[in-house]
C-alpha cells in the first residue's frame, strides 16, 4: 500500500530498501512526477534549470522556480507579493489521501481536553478510509488540516497566496485546482464572523474569482481539501511552529535535516 510505503520512508529515510520500495509504490500508483523526483534525489540529482529537489528549498530562488519537497512529497512554486513583501513556496496541488494517511501513520500526538472540542474523532482515519489513496484528501476538520501542515513545518494556504499562484503562467496550480474542483481550507478566519468559524476558499473559473465562505469549526465536506504553503527562506523550524496546535500536542516532531542525503 502506498501510504504504508510512505510511512516507512518517513521513519527510515536513509534505509535503501525502504526508499526504493517507496519509489516503486509511487510508480505502481502512476505518480510519475513524485517517483521520478524521489529517484533523482536518491541518485544525488538535486537541481536542474529552475527546478530543485530536496527536503529544504533552495537558498536563492527566483519567482517561478519550482521545489519538489522530498519530505511532504509535493511540488511548490516560489512566489513574491510585492505589496506585503511576503515570499513563500505554494504547493501546486492539493494534499492527496496517501500523503495525509502517511502523516497519520507516522506522527504521534495527544488531543487536548478542551471544552470547545465537540467531536471525538480528531485525527482518526475513519473519515478518509473510503477515499482512494490517490485522490485529494477531503472530509477533514479545519483543525486536522492545520495539524497536517504544521507537522510538515508548513501552514495552510490563504486567499492571497492563491491569487499570486493562480496569476503565474509557468505553474501547474490552476490546472490542478480545476481538475480537483475543491474548495480549500483557509489559514485565516473569515473577517467579521464568529470566533469559532473557519474560512474556506471557493475558486470559480471564467472569470477567475476567489470567494471566502464561513463554516462551523467542526464541519467536514467531501469537496473541501487542503493546500499548503511554506516560508520563502525555509519551512518553519520546530522552535518556530512548536509542538502543539489549537487542539493537538505532538509527541514527536518531524526533523527535515534527517532527510538530507550524505552525498548531497
Amino acid at each position: 500500500m502506498l501510504d504504508v510505503a510512505y510511512e516507512q520512508y518517513l521513519k527510515q529515510p536513509h534505509a535503501t530498501k525502504v526508499c526504493h520500495a517507496f519509489v516503486e509504490a509511487l510508480r505502481d500508483a502512476n505518480l510519475h512526477v513524485e517517483s521520478d523526483c524521489l529517484f533523482r534525489w536518491l541518485k544525488g540529482e538535486i537541481q536542474s534549470e529552475r527546478e530543485f529537489i530536496g527536503p529544504l528549498p533552495p537558498i536563492t530562488p527566483r519567482v517561478g522556480d519550482h521545489w519538489f519537497d522530498t519530505v511532504a512529497m509535493n511540488q511548490a512554486v516560489y512566489l513574491f507579493d510585492e505589496e506585503t513583501e511576503n515570499h513563500f513556496w505554494l504547493s501546486t496541488s492539493p494534499v492527496k489521501t496517501w500523503q495525509y494517511s502517511g502523516f497519520l501513520r507516522t506522527a504521534a500526538w495527544k488531543v487536548i481536553d478542551d471544552p470547545f472540542l465537540t467531536v471525538n474523532d480528531v485525527l482518526k482515519s475513519s473519515r478518509i478510509d473510503p477515499l482512494r489513496l490517490t485522490d485529494p484528501v477531503t472530509h477533514l476538520y479545519h483543525a486536522e488540516a492545520s495539524a497536517y501542515a504544521q507537522w510538515f513545518h508548513k501552514i495552510l494556504c490563504t486567499e492571497f497566496d492563491l491569487i499570486r499562484g493562480l496569476s503565474l503562467k509557468r505553474c501547474d496550480l490552476p490546472a490542478n485546482l480545476r481538475e480537483s474542483a475543491l474548495r480549500l481550507w483557509d489559514l485565516m478566519s473569515p473577517a467579521g464572523d464568529e470566533e469559532n468559524s473557519r474560512g474556506v476558499i471557493r475558486i470559480s473559473d471564467s472569470p477567475l474569482e476567489l470567494q471566502i465562505e464561513a463554516l462551523g469549526e467542526w464541519e467536514t465536506h467531501s469537496d473541501i481539501g487542503l493546500l499548503t504553503s511554506a516560508a520563502g527562506d525555509s519551512p518553519m523550524t520546530p522552535d518556530e511552529y512548536g509542538t502543539r496546535t489549537e487542539f493537538v500536542i505532538f509527541k514527536n516532531l518531524l526533523d527535515r535535516n534527517q532527510f538530507e542525503r550524505p552525498s548531497n
